[in-house]
């Protein structure tokens, strides 16, 4: 790479001018501190100059040279030479210009900072070019909104942050939403909305309502302003906007459907078609978009549209990856992506998940944590390596004293098969559930069916793997190889899961195990409507009734409206419980049951708990 002239990245008399200015007017400072960063100064004692001032604007102090002064003898940074020649520089009253050339310095000495990550990322990291657009879009959006890459936020930024956080809630006259109005009375008093950076992953069944109910939500955040982008890889976009009229104008779905509508119904269907006209909805219907064209469309439409302030993805499992990864890495990459995207971009994003069958085993059939993890569970005698402390601990004690013992660094296998320390951040009970003894010659680990350990040909679950495959172990500080010798049925056991800090897998047992999606999400919803399955059971006596020839008198009709529970099955920051809606079916709709929440107050947050299958499950005092 050729040398850069210096005049061309950084401008030492704009940098002077501009901090003799607001020296001498402080009253400027407020004015501007939005607009700098520390960062956009080059030269070192600039920075510190920059952040002194900062600091004591913060501080509610007057910013003088004195008091400046002081504060960067303090920190050892005071330099008397460079401070007198900013003091001689004449102050100006109009900074507009000379921040403008500051800014546009250090924009360009991003850019070159970010040739030089571009270069090492194909050189030394060898990324493949799906990683490395991906990589390079990431950096230059980020660059493009003026974002500062840092590496951490010292004790003082992040304790500022947060007061300027609480008081900005108290200026909302201590609403109870924070984030994105979800549209349900309830749901926002458990949730506060959804706030930016937050990924919702909305799981069901087929025909449970998890689109009608998300598209409920985009609805009610369409009417507060808020600018919407929706990806359905499954439906197209005409039968989107089907829904979207049938819940604003109320007509039936299946009239809009066919066009069979009265003169009325065509007038107030005109009227919802003028209002969608003005609502910032965009819609993408690929159904062959992969994570990283995701990602490209969603930054390229929020940088055009700032009013962009939530995105849903219908669904995780339809979506494609890149590269030739198992199905299961696929969707942990998936889930990890999307929640860099929420914080990136500093919106909600809803990404909509479907449920395996094999829930409806079960004679509950309300959906629980366990379902979502798809890896599976593992037995409570399993042993974690807690690397801080240099010893082992059972799995089920981490569990049941998490609040104490969490969070705590472990061994896992990161993307190029390094063994490396993560940390464990959570820990589920899953339940009583049957479990197999899997063997090496070397290793043993209890798991059910469905867990997944890593082979030599990727993750499988344990009910795939044949005796003689290769699996991965933990030996000298890396990944090694065993065959497994026997897969032998044990019994009903107590079984529990992880969570693990970037990655979906830690060493269990001196094995590599995998867990689950649930960890990138910041809440998980089911949404459960009993009267499915209800319905589903009496069609089934209806036919076996028939095929034997004997008459069958239906016990249960379908009804128009339907009672659908949104079981808050996790949430980071809040309350786990129940809250329950109207189902219109033939509209789509999904609406407060309101005297079900006459007289909710604080109390919401506080919860009891059921156990539905063996998981514990928090229902609130609603």
């Amino acid at each position: 790479m050729k040398e850069v002239p210096y005049q061309k990245i950084f401008n030492k008399a704009v940098e002077r001018v501009i901090l003799s200015s607001l020296i001498f007017q402080p009253e400027f400072i407020e004015d501007y501190i939005s607009e700098i960063d520390e960062d956009d100064f080059y030269f070192p004692f600039h920075r510190d100059l920059f952040s002194a001032m900062v600091k004591l604007v913060n501080s509610k102090k007057i910013v003088t040279e004195e008091l400046l002064k002081e504060e960067l003898e303090k920190e050892g940074k005071f330099q008397e030479e460079e401070f007198l020649n900013i003091l001689l520089e004449e102050p100006v009253t109009k900074l507009e210009y000379y921040i403008k050339e500051l800014k546009n310095k250090s924009t360009k000495r991003k850019f070159l900072l970010l040739a030089k990550e571009i270069e090492n990322a194909i050189l030394e990291q060898d990324l493949d070019s799906s990683e490395l657009i991906d990589f390079v879009e990431s950096q230059v959006y980020k660059i493009g909104q003026n974002n500062t890459i840092k590496d951490f936020k010292n004790s003082d930024e992040a304790v500022e942050l947060t007061k300027e956080y609480i008081e900005k809630m108290k200026n909302r006259e201590n609403k109870s939403i924070t984030g994105v109005d979800t549209g349900f009375f309830a749901l926002n008093k458990m949730t506060t909305g959804f706030n930016p950076g937050d990924l919702v992953i909305i799981a069901a069944r087929p025909a449970m309502g998890k689109t009608a109910f998300s598209l409920n939500i985009v609805y009610h955040s369409l009417k507060q302003g808020n600018g919407v982008a929706f990806f359905s890889l499954e439906m197209p976009v005409e039968q989107l906007m089907l829904r979207l009229f049938s819940i604003d104008s109320l007509i039936e779905l299946q009239k809009l459907r066919t066009g069979d509508l009265s003169d009325a119904e065509w007038q107030m269907l005109y009227q919802s078609m003028e209002k969608f006209r003005n609502y910032k909805l965009f819609i993408d219907d690929d159904s062959g978009i992969n994570i990283n064209q995701l990602k490209t469309k969603l930054r390229k439409l929020k940088s055009k549209n700032p009013e962009i302030g939530l995105a849903v993805i219908d669904y995780i499992q339809i979506m494609g990856s890149t590269g030739s990864k198992d199905r299961q890495a696929e969707v942990s990459e998936i889930s990890r992506g999307l929640k860099l995207l929420a914080r990136e971009l500093n919106i909600p994003i809803l990404a909509l998940s479907q449920l395996n069958r094999s829930l409806e085993a079960r004679t509950n059939k309300r959906p629980i944590m366990s379902d979502i993890r798809e890896s599976g569970c593992l037995a409570g005698d399993t042993l974690i390596f807690n690397t801080r402390e240099n010893r082992y601990v059972r799995l089920d004690t981490i569990v049941k004293n998490r609040d104490t013992l969490l969070p705590f660094p472990t061994y896992g296998m990161d993307e190029n098969r390094n063994i490396r320390e993560f940390n464990i951040i959570n820990g589920f009970f899953s339940g009583v559930k049957f479990v197999y003894l899997l063997s090496t010659s070397s290793h043993q680990i209890k798991a059910t069916i469905e867990h997944k350990f890593y082979t030599s040909t990727g993750w499988k679950e344990l009910g795939d793997i044949q005796i003689g495959e290769e699996i991965a172990i933990f030996e000298d500080g890396k990944v090694a190889w065993e065959k497994v010798v026997s897969i032998d049925e044990v019994g009903n056991m107590e079984t529990f899961d992880l969570t693990i800090e970037e990655v979906h897998n830690f060493i269990a047992n001196g094995i590599v195990a995998h867990n689950s999606i649930e960890q990138d999400a910041d809440i998980i919803l089911f949404v459960y409507r009993d009267d499915v399955y209800k319905l589903k059971a009496e069609k089934e006596k209806e036919k076996e009734a028939k095929a034997q020839g004997k008459k069958y008198i239906p016990q249960i009709e379908e009804k128009s409206e339907e009672v659908a529970e949104i079981i808050i099955g996790k949430q980071r920051n809040g309350p786990t419980g129940v809250v329950k809606l109207n189902f219109i079916k033939y509209q789509t709709r999904f609406v407060d049951i309101t005297d079900s929440f006459s007289g909710i107050d604080e109390e919401i947050q506080t919860s009891t708990k059921i156990n539905i299958d063996g998981d514990m499950v928090d229902i609130p005092p609603i």
